[in-house]
C-alpha cells in the first residue's frame, strides 16, 4: 500500500508540473542591448542596438553593422507599433530581457514620457535594472555612437555611468527606480542627462552632463553636476568623490568622500510645513596642494571640517534652489514625507504643493568628520 501510494502521488506531482514551454534558438531572435526613442511628426522613432552573437551581419535596409553590434530604425505611431514595424526590416521576433539602456531624448521627454513610462511598467520582458537616460540631443545619436570606426556597445554606456558614480555627480536610475518614483503620485523624476562629443581623434566620447528635471513627467530643466551631487548628498546617495576646499594656511586641499548619510524630516509648526536634512559624512585628506603646510595642528583640521561642510551646504542649497525655487519639481519625495509622518496636514497642503515647495522652509544640517589627514607627519 505504501508503494502504490507513493507512486499516485508522484503521478499527481507530475501531472500537476508545466510542460515544456516553447523556445527559440538565439540566432532566431533580435537581441535588443539598448534603444533610443526620438520624436517625429506624427509619431516615434526608435533605435534599437542589436548584438548578433554571430559577429553582425547587417540589419536590413537601415541596418549598419560593426563588430558585434547592429543598428535598426524604425518609426510608428506610438512605441509599440514602431518596435513591431522593426521585424519588417530584421524578419526576427525583437528579445528584450538583455537590454541594458534606454535613452530618451529631451523633445520626447517634453510631450511623450508619460507614453513611455507606461510602455516600460506594461512591458513583460525589460528587466526593471535597465537604466533610463535622457540625451540632450536625439536619443538615436547616443546610441549610434562610435569609437574607432565600431559602434560604442551598450555594455559599455553601462561602464561608462558606473565610473561617473564615483565622483557622485551622475543619477543612477533604473526602470525600478522610475517605476517607485511614479507610483507615489507625489514624487518628481531626475534622470541622468548625457550627450556626445569629439575626442582629438574624431571618436565619440559619451558624457554625463547633469540631471535632467521631469516635473508630472515632462522635461523642464536640468541641473549641473554640481547640483547633481547635492540632491545626492540630501538623498544620502554620495558615495565617493572629491571636495576641493581652500583653507586660510594656504593651498588647495582635497577631501575624498569615504562615506554618508543623511536624513530628510518633515515638519509642521501650526499650518506652516517645513523641511530639515540632516548630512553627516567623512573625509580623508588626498591632496595638500601645497608644500609648506603637515596638518599635524588640530585647528587646522577643524578649520577643513568647517570648510567642506560649508561646500556641501551650498551644493545642497544650489540643487534645492534649482529643482524647487525655479522648477517647482519635487524630486527629493519632500511631500511623501508629509503623506507619511503627517498625513492629516497633507489633506490640507496637497493640492497647493506645488505652490508650497517654491517657498517651503528648507533647513539643512551638516557634520563632517575628518577620518585620516594621509601618511606624512612632521
Amino acid at each position: 500500500m505504501k508503494k502504490l501510494f507513493s507512486v499516485l502521488l508522484a503521478a499527481c506531482i507530475l501531472a500537476a508540473l508545466p510542460a515544456c514551454t516553447p523556445y527559440k534558438e538565439l540566432k532566431e531572435l533580435s537581441i535588443v542591448e539598448g534603444m533610443a526613442l526620438d520624436k517625429m511628426d506624427g509619431g516615434v522613432r526608435l533605435t534599437f542596438q542589436i548584438y548578433d552573437p554571430q559577429g553582425g551581419s547587417g540589419g536590413g535596409q537601415s541596418g549598419q553593422s560593426t563588430s558585434n553590434e547592429t543598428i535598426i530604425e524604425s518609426s510608428g505611431k506610438t512605441i509599440y507599433d514602431a518596435m513591431r514595424n522593426a521585424t519588417l526590416s530584421i524578419g526576427k521576433k525583437m528579445y528584450f530581457p538583455n537590454t541594458r539602456i534606454i535613452i530618451v531624448s529631451e523633445a520626447f521627454c517634453k510631450e511623450d514620457f508619460a507614453s513611455t513610462i507606461d510602455m516600460l511598467n506594461r512591458a513583460i520582458e525589460i528587466r526593471p535594472s535597465v537604466k533610463i537616460l535622457v540625451s540632450k540631443g536625439t536619443a538615436a545619436e547616443i546610441l549610434t555612437a562610435k569609437k574607432d570606426g565600431k559602434l560604442i556597445a551598450a555594455k559599455d554606456f553601462e561602464t561608462v555611468m558606473e565610473s561617473y558614480s564615483v565622483s557622485s555627480k551622475v543619477v543612477p536610475f533604473t526602470l525600478e527606480d522610475l517605476i517607485n518614483k511614479e507610483s507615489d503620485g507625489i514624487t518628481d523624476i531626475a534622470l541622468a542627462a548625457v550627450e556626445t562629443q569629439k575626442d582629438e581623434g574624431g571618436n565619440d566620447v559619451l558624457v554625463a552632463d547633469g540631471t535632467a528635471i521631469l516635473r508630472k513627467g515632462r522635461f523642464v530643466s536640468y541641473m549641473d553636476t554640481t547640483e547633481t551631487r547635492g540632491m545626492l548628498w540630501a538623498l544620502g546617495k554620495v558615495k565617493s568623490g572629491i571636495i576641493v576646499v581652500s583653507p586660510s594656511y594656504g593651498g588647495k586641499l582635497s577631501m575624498e568622500i569615504t562615506s554618508s548619510s543623511s536624513k530628510i524630516s518633515s515638519k509642521m509648526k501650526g499650518d506652516e510645513p517645513s523641511i530639515e536634512i540632516d548630512v553627516s559624512f567623512t573625509t580623508n585628506v588626498d591632496e595638500l596642494g601645497t608644500s609648506s603646510v603637515i596638518l599635524t595642528n588640530g585647528a587646522q583640521v577643524n578649520e577643513l571640517a568647517l570648510l567642506q561642510d560649508n561646500a556641501v551646504k551650498q551644493e545642497i542649497s544650489s540643487a534645492i534652489n534649482t529643482s524647487m525655487r525655479m522648477d517647482d519639481a519635487d524630486i527629493y519625495g519632500f511631500g511623501m514625507k508629509f503623506f507619511e509622518n503627517q498625513p492629516e496636514a497633507w489633506k490640507k497642503i496637497s493640492t497647493k504643493w506645488a505652490m508650497i515647495i517654491k517657498t517651503i522652509p528648507v533647513t539643512i544640517h551638516v557634520t563632517s568628520n575628518i577620518a585620516h589627514t594621509g601618511m606624512i607627519t612632521q
